[in-house]
This record gives C-alpha cells, sequence and structure tokens, in this order.
C-alpha cells in the first residue's frame, strides 16, 4: 500500500523515525468524517453524532501509487513524494468483514479497506448514552461516498486520546515514488540524503502518458 506526501519534511520523518502519524478525523479533507450517522433501532428514529470519532485516529493509504488526482491533491501537484509499505508480516489476525489487527510497540492497529456507500449505522441506545463499541466505530469509519472511491483507500485505526505518532518497522517501508513533475536535481539531491540516513530504497520517477491521463 502507498501514502503520498506534499510535504517535503514529513516524507523524510516517515524513513528517517520509521513512524507515521496517526490524524483526528477533524483533521481530514471530508467534512462528513466528523459525522456518525446512526439509526437507534429502539425507536426508529436517525441521530447526527459529530462527536463519536473523537476517540479514535486514523492513518490513511492507497492501493495505488500512480493515481492521477491522488498526485494532484496530496502529491504536491505531482512534485511530492509517495511512500510503499508492506504490513502483511505484521498481520496478527482478522475480526469480521475483512478487519485486519497488527500490533506494533503495545498499540494495537486495525486495518481495512474503505467501502465506497453511503451508510447508516442501526444501533440500540438511550439519548444519554450513545457509546459505541469498537466494532461499531470500525463500521462507520470504514464507510466513505461514492465520490472519494478513486482513492482506493486502505485505513489503519487505533484508539488512542491524541493525534500523535505511531513507531513501524524499518522492514514495512519498501520504496519511494517520485511525482513526475518533481526535477531530477531535486530527485537526486533526495536520493543521496535518503542513503545518507543509511536507508537503501528502490526509487523511481513516474512519467505522464501522452495525452491520456495516466501515469508510468
Amino acid at each position: 500500500m502507498f501514502k503520498y506526501y506534499n510535504n517535503e519534511s514529513y516524507f523524510l520523518d516517515v524513513l528517517k523515525n520509521k513512524r507515521l502519524y496517526f490524524a483526528s478525523f477533524r483533521q481530514f479533507n471530508d467534512p462528513y468524517e466528523i459525522f456518525g450517522f446512526l439509526k437507534n433501532t429502539d425507536d426508529g428514529k436517525s441521530y447526527v453524532d459529530k462527536k463519536f470519532k473523537d476517540k479514535i485516529k486514523c492513518c490513511c493509504f492507497s492501493l495505488t501509487n500512480r493515481n492521477y488526482l491522488l498526485w494532484s491533491h496530496y502529491g504536491k501537484s505531482h512534485r511530492g513524494f509517495c511512500i510503499e509499505f508492506d504490513f502483511e508480516e505484521c498481520i496478527q489476525n482478522s475480526i469480521k468483514n475483512n478487519v485486519h489487527i497488527v500490533n506494533y510497540n503495545g498499540k494495537k492497529l486495525y486495518g481495512f479497506k474503505v467501502d465506497y456507500n453511503s451508510y447508516e449505522l442501526e444501533v440500540s441506545f438511550s439519548k444519554s448514552n450513545k457509546i459505541l463499541n469498537l466494532n461499531q466505530s470500525i463500521e462507520l469509519v470504514r464507510h466513505k461516498f461514492a465520490d472519494w472511491e478513486y482513492e482506493k483507500e486502505y485505513r489503519f485505526i487505533t484508539e488512542q486520546s491524541e493525534p500523535g505518532f505511531i513507531e513501524i518497522p524499518s522492514e514495512s517501508i519498501k520504496s519511494i515514488t517520485y511525482g513526475y513533475n518533481i526535477s531530477d536535481q531535486r530527485m537526486k539531491y533526495l536520493d543521496k540524503r535518503i542513503k545518507r540516513m543509511g536507508i537503501n530504497l528502490e526509487t523511481r520517477k513516474l512519467k505522464l502518458a501522452c495525452n491520456i491521463g495516466q501515469l508510468v
């Protein structure tokens, strides 16, 4: 899986410190991310809860490193960076709906592909107690509207009170892709800087296929 970066400092921090940032859903660019659409099975009424996602934090990836729109939106207008990760060896087990469990340094992470359709979770609760369990929270945050389907998103979430970094094994970082608009001079500079960190990774620069809006 792949993660796009606009910011060079953030990109280098991942490589140097072997860590990923887990953000609050309130920091995301989709305004619906902070809403929980809940239907009470007791009275049949629907509610919107704006606070339920505060208890979990998220790190997002894509299943592709060649998406034209992702490079435009998250890759510094094709002058940015994309890191490939492989967490297969770290998966411990799975729970229902293809949710994978990973444990890093005592931090339990839950990974899943995003399902692109509108979704309302049917739950039973009182108006004074709308606390959702972990499985219910996962069901809500693994759904997005179909407009976002081009992202081919995969998410890791964790239960922690504040946004912050979680360390990852160095062997989970596999390769680096540069956007096709980055200058060769800048790419060579970054390659040298990364090698000075003692990191030896495959790097490549994307090319733009003429007139068809595809990256190769």
